[in-house]
């Protein structure tokens, strides 16, 4: 059985969802970053304000999100910059909240040292029809007194850890197979990194948590790029769409997300800090934040 198969078995038993409950604590105050508000507050809209997006775009419509994001790295020399440049940053438009690649990203803000990520180094061949991975949040950091990225994969509800994604099949067309091809290769080059690391054994795979290893893929690419790199994988506790499916506390958001990670990516990788060439760094932290606090901002 695999581990997102006991991951499955255990969700439906209970197991997962029966922990002791510890409420989130409040955020504090803060700053407000103006670039981040607008006037009015848009109507709800079906297509942006659902899921974990919805917290997303909670969290930066806040005055607290300077205050909040930082309180998540207390425990390190990680604050975001300023200006933080988030994206998404509104409900305003389409193009407030939409998510972002990060290869536009750093083309598009004014990123420190001018540094940017190969257009084709996920795959060669872009085209209208498929797109690179995008990502919940993408913020500017400063990172020990270095400017650096933080990528954030969001979750809000166990059932969305369920899923055995895989990456889609290539069609017939020779440019989608040699994407297909870069992919895998980036992939298990990322594996043979990883592993060289110390942590354990990584395995990676386009053929089963397909997102997972894409996030890892880009963490990596960018620290061996000279970057300082934090991967936030963040839990939503006790969000008000999924009452009896939520993460209740850091240690149930914890415990789902180790059971997630089991045979893929080595329990000791994540909180640890590990440096590469020309002072770029990497870090993947698991962090939690109360749903409700981010929509009472």
């Amino acid at each position: 059985m695999t581990a997102a198969e006991r991951l499955i078995e255990e969700y439906k038993r209970g197991d997962l969802n029966d922990l002791t409950s510890q409420r989130g604590e409040p955020t504090s105050s803060g700053p407000r970053d103006e670039a981040l508000t607008h006037n009015g507050v848009p109507p709800i809209n079906p297509n942006r304000d659902r899921g974990s997006r919805k917290h997303i775009l909670d969290l930066v419509s806040s005055r607290n999100f300077v205050s909040t994001v930082n309180r998540l790295f207390s425990d390190t020399d990680i604050r975001l910059a300023e200006p933080s440049y988030p994206r998404p940053y509104g409900r305003a438009t389409p193009a407030d909240w939409r998510e972002y690649e990060i290869e536009e990203y750093m083309r598009a803000l004014p990123f420190p040292e001018n540094k940017t990520l190969d257009l084709k180094w996920w795959f060669p061949n872009k085209t209208g029809l498929n797109r690179r991975p995008t990502w919940d949040l993408l913020c500017q950091l400063d990172v020990g007194g270095r400017p650096g990225l933080l990528l954030v994969e969001a979750k809000a509800h166990v059932r969305e850890m369920l899923e055995q994604d895989k990456k889609r099949d290539p069609t017939l067309s020779d440019e989608s197979k040699a994407n297909d091809r870069q992919i895998k290769s980036n992939i298990m080059r990322t594996n043979k990194v990883l592993s060289d690391l110390g942590a354990g054994r990584f395995l990676l795979s386009a053929d089963n948590h397909y997102q997972l290893a894409n996030r890892i893929a880009y963490l990596c690419k960018l620290a061996n790029d000279g970057i300082p790199v934090v991967l936030l994988y963040l839990g939503w506790l006790n969000s008000p769409a999924w009452p009896r499916d939520c993460f209740r506390d850091q240690a149930h958001w914890q415990q789902v997300m180790h059971k997630y990670m089991a045979g893929v990516v080595p329990a000791s990788f994540p909180e640890r800090l590990f440096k590469f060439h020309d002072r770029g760094s990497m870090q993947m932290l698991i962090r939690s934040a109360d749903a409700r606090m981010a929509h009472a901002n």
